[in-house]
């Protein structure tokens, strides 16, 4: 009888490794940074979205202040970045105080931030995790960085360098 156990025993076993390591298998996709999960979901947005590089898109705006511009989207390693330049470095007059009223504009944005990026242009931007990305949440925070850059740009006029 205790044989018998441990043979039973033995096959529930081998049965359940198989069981798991097939779900383990099926659970394992190609790891492309999320390009294609986010290529699906710009689909399911309605914006005109162009394609620029395997990975980078871009969407063309109209706003109030900042007259035409484009969110542009990248996804790599499993997140989204995505963000609009509100104005390059020689577009505006850098001072304490413009630094100071982009930081008070930055704590009243919800999930977008205002940055320097690495040329010193002024943008907006967001970041968000791929594999929980649903279309509905990428067209909010693409309209929310869209939103922002006009708004933000309407805010700093007075800094904005006239040509």
């Amino acid at each position: 009888m205790t044989r018998r156990r441990l043979k039973l025993g033995l096959a529930c076993l081998i049965i359940i490794m198989t069981m798991t390591s097939e779900v383990r298998a099926a659970d394992v996709q190609p790891d492309d940074g999320g390009v294609a999960k986010v290529a699906m979901l710009l689909g399911g947005t309605t914006y005109p979205y162009k394609t620029i590089a395997d990975g980078v898109w871009t969407i063309d705006f109209t706003g109030k202040s900042l007259l035409s511009f484009r969110v542009l989207a990248g996804a790599d390693k499993g997140i989204l970045t995505a963000f609009a330049v509100i104005a390059k470095a020689d577009q505006f007059a850098s001072s304490a105080e413009l630094m100071a009223m982009l930081l008070k504009l930055n704590s009243s944005l919800n999930s977008v931030r205002v940055a320097l990026d690495a040329d010193d242009d002024l943008i907006v931007e967001t970041k968000l995790s791929i594999r929980l990305l649903d279309a509905a949440e990428l067209k909010s925070k693409i309209d929310e960085v869209a939103g922002a850059a006009d708004t933000i740009h309407d805010s700093i006029g007075a800094y904005l360098v006239r040509r």
